[in-house]
């Protein structure tokens, strides 16, 4: 729009604005000066409170804020219905459209590199701010939680809930588990501010911990574009490393790229979205520098790129980059305000626990409307939903990294990880007693995700309670007399008993320990290709260890080598069985079982099972 140069140097100071103002047509200067007038108004009060009393992700300088400020009225300016926001003269409702607008600008460009613990500070700060400017509803929630709603003629704007616009979830069966995005509150606030900005080439930095979604989320708004945009958008995806160097980096850029005279970018009417995946991951050098990171800087800053051998100068077209990665520490670097003052910068939360437990039922829920009867979804949808989120909390909360135990870090994806085996199942595989087999997978993939990690007994004997207590507390179950845990009653003896009830669980030892404890996997049947295997419960552990015998001699008879694990094999395989079976795993269990080699030495090359490979050969 006409605004747009001036509302660019409102980040600089007058003088400097004077050659640009000078672009805008005179019958706008009236415009000119009121956007000029509420950033003089309200610029300094918010940055300042920022840098005094806020939690910025990512280091900040106010020229980045500003700018994102800009970008974003900019942005919205150009793609909002309002025919009457740059009419020659200046009319007051005109200036309401105006408010609003920069409000929401300035809360999202200011407020957006905020930590959520910030977010109710800044929420008073700006309702305080803009009070009698633009108003923000009084209902719960924050300043974040409301968008820009435009009416249908554009004449008037408001805020209105995010919730409002949250779409309704619908499972599809043929989806693989790691592509599964449930829309939440987060996915619809970052996900349309995320689609602008792509859309207008403002490059954009999504700063959040593992497992909040950020890189589901980006890919899903590429694939959202594409629907709009079809074959004119093109995307390529980098993910850095500690070892990523800016060669690799480059080439990547330019093999998806042509050349277009002396200028690189994509085909002509294309645009192409570059995706920077951990990009605070790359090691620095001696003096600071991160050579991935100075490249796209160059790009960033002047728009292009030298060509390595002839180091000549070649300007890239239609190119917008956006990045994604985690707060400094653990591996990430410090980033160069150099690079990150070109981007807007948004820092998304951890999944609430409300909203932890809306994306569990909404998955279980739909999987359990496609594959169960009704019956089965009003009985278990509730316990198994709150189950796993209580034991991710659980874990969060008492299970802390120390020295010793650095891998200990839960996140969101843990729990993600338990609902990927939960889909694994089919009904054929679950036999007469739908809840109980259920209730034993939750089991079984607790223990595969969280128990795997565990490495001392009074680690795993927490996480043992904990189950406990949920089953007897969540699902109905009853502890076990004593003369039951001895006689060592588990699944294998509930099962054969007639016409068992869901409320007639047992908790007992033999559910985590002994020759019945709770196993599954996909690799009962020999020679079945991986799309025909079916994940079920396991037989007792003798008749595994004799299931990896003949594993292990097919192995050997294949690789001329010879081993005797097959007993310590027996627990480890179903945790690595199911390892392989999830995205990025092993090609087989066999392999995973097997991959020891010969001899006494080869007790399975697996160290975060050993303790469970020490149990079985005692056992045996």
């Amino acid at each position: 729009g006409p605004a747009g140069p001036s509302i660019n140097s409102a980040a600089g100071d007058a003088a400097a604005a004077e050659p640009v103002a000078t672009q805008c047509p005179e019958e706008l200067y009236d415009v000119r000066d009121f956007i000029w007038s509420l950033f003089e108004q309200f610029t300094d009060t918010l940055l300042g409170w920022v840098h005094q009393s806020g939690a910025a992700a990512l280091p900040v300088v106010d020229v980045a804020l500003v700018a994102a400020v800009t970008a974003l009225f900019e942005t919205q300016a150009g793609s909002s219905r309002l025919p009457d926001l740059f009419r020659p003269t200046l009319q007051e409702h005109q200036k309401i459209l105006l408010q609003y607008l920069f409000a929401y600008s300035a809360v999202w460009g200011i407020g957006g590199c905020l930590g959520s613990t910030s977010w109710d500070k800044w929420d008073w700060v700006v309702r305080d701010v803009f009070g009698g400017t633009a108003n923000y509803p009084g209902s719960s929630g924050t300043v974040f939680d409301f968008y820009l709603d435009v009416s249908a003629d554009g004449s008037s704007v408001s805020f209105a809930p995010w919730e409002s616009r949250v779409p309704a979830y619908t499972f599809h069966p043929d989806q693989p588990s790691h592509d599964i995005l449930v829309p939440t509150i987060d996915t619809c606030r970052y996900g349309s501010l995320l689609q602008m900005c792509m859309g207008a080439g403002q490059p954009l930095l999504l700063v959040g911990g593992t497992g909040v979604g950020k890189s589901v989320l980006v890919k899903a708004q590429i694939h959202g574009l594409h629907g709009t945009m079809g074959s004119r958008l093109e995307h390529v995806v980098l993910n850095c490393s500690a070892r990523t160097g800016s060669k690799e980096a480059q080439e990547l850029l330019e093999a998806s790229m042509v050349k277009r005279g002396s200028r690189l970018g994509p085909p002509a009417g294309h645009q192409l979205v570059l995706f920077v995946d951990d990009i605070n991951l790359p090691e620095k050098q001696l003096w600071g520098a991160q050579p991935p990171l100075e490249m796209l800087r160059l790009l960033l800053d002047r728009h292009g790129i030298y060509e390595r051998k002839s180091l000549t100068w070649k300007d890239v077209l239609e190119t917008t980059v956006v990045a994604a990665c985690g707060p400094p520490g653990g591996g990430r670097q410090d980033m160069s305000r150099r690079l990150t003052r070109h981007m807007l910068t948004l820092v998304m939360p951890a999944a609430s626990e409300i909203v932890m437990k809306s994306i569990c039922t909404a998955v279980l829920g739909g999987f359990m409307d496609t594959y169960f009867t009704p019956d089965v979804r009003s009985r278990l949808l509730r316990p198994l939903v709150e189950s796993c989120v209580a034991v991710y909390t659980a874990a969060s909360t008492s299970l802390l990294p120390t020295p010793s135990k650095s891998h200990y870090m839960f996140n969101f994806r843990d729990v993600v990880k338990v609902l990927q085996g939960i889909l694994s199942i089919k009904p054929a595989q679950c036999g007469s007693n739908v809840q109980a087999t259920l209730t034993r997978l939750w089991l079984h993939e607790v223990q595969r995700v969280f128990g795997d990690r565990l490495v001392s007994p009074e680690d795993r004997d927490w996480l043992q309670d904990l189950q406990e207590q949920l089953l007897i507390s969540k699902f109905g179950w009853r502890s076990a007399p004593a003369a039951d845990s001895a006689n060592g009653l588990g699944p294998s003896t509930m099962s054969a008993m007639p016409a068992l009830n869901f409320a007639d669980g047992v908790v007992s030892e033999a559910l985590f320990d002994g020759e019945d404890q709770i196993l599954f996997g996909d690799f009962l049947k020999m020679g079945v290709s991986r799309p025909e295997r079916v994940y079920e419960q396991l037989p007792s552990v003798t008749k595994l260890a004799q299931l990896m015998e003949r594993y292990l001699d097919e192995y050997n008879a294949t690789k001329g080598k010879s081993s005797s694990a097959a007993i310590a094999a027996a627990t480890a395989a179903a945790a690595g069985g199911r390892a392989a079976a999830q995205p990025g795993g092993s090609s087989s269990a066999a392999a995973a079982a097997a991959a020891g080699g010969g001899g006494g030495g080869s007790r399975m090359q697996l160290v975060f099972f050993r303790d469970a490979v020490l149990h079985i050969v005692h056992l045996a």
